[in-house]
């Protein structure tokens, strides 16, 4: 028996004809997947469907054939179609140590007193994360007053013209 650590397993979906690999985060998503693709394939095939986009083909769960910075790249804009909503749906900022807080963008903030703080700016002088609001006077306080920090969201999206 070696002593070198379990690596867990990259998984993909292989789609056998055109050969297309696309990765999958875990097995139970590549199953679903493949599933998804073959019963698309099956019911085409069933209506005698002459698509250019619909190769007759099967697809299978494999090992990631390919190195791990490409499976972490996520199905491509092609493939977009197989992610349920949940897996399409863009991903929320989520609070982080705030060790970890870029100094050169603007953040949000959480404090040690549990108030928020938007639109942060570290100050490397002072050593402060500072706040500057239009009609208000500027604000800040000590580094070690802030516990996490995240990525400004993006902005709501309207259809009103700007």
């Amino acid at each position: 028996m070696s002593n070198t650590k379990f690596k867990p397993t990259l998984l993909g979906v292989c789609v056998r004809g055109p050969d297309d690999v696309i990765p999958a985060p875990d097995f139970d998503t590549a199953r679903r997947w493949a599933n998804r693709m073959n019963a698309l394939t099956d019911a085409a095939a069933k209506r005698r469907i002459d698509d250019e986009h619909m190769p007759i083909c099967n697809s299978v769960v494999i090992r990631w054939p390919y190195d791990a910075a490409s499976h972490a790249e996520g199905p491509g804009d092609d493939d977009k179609w197989l992610l349920d909503e949940e897996e399409a749906a863009p991903s929320m900022p989520t609070w982080q140590p705030i060790e970890t807080a870029p100094k050169d963008i603007l953040i949000d903030i959480w404090l040690s007193e549990g108030v928020r703080w938007c639109g942060c700016h570290y100050d490397r002088i002072t050593d402060q994360w500072r706040i500057n609001t239009p009609f208000a006077p500027m604000r800040w306080v000590p580094a070690r007053a802030a516990t996490h920090w995240m990525p400004i969201p993006d902005a709501p999206k309207t259809d009103v013209p700007a």
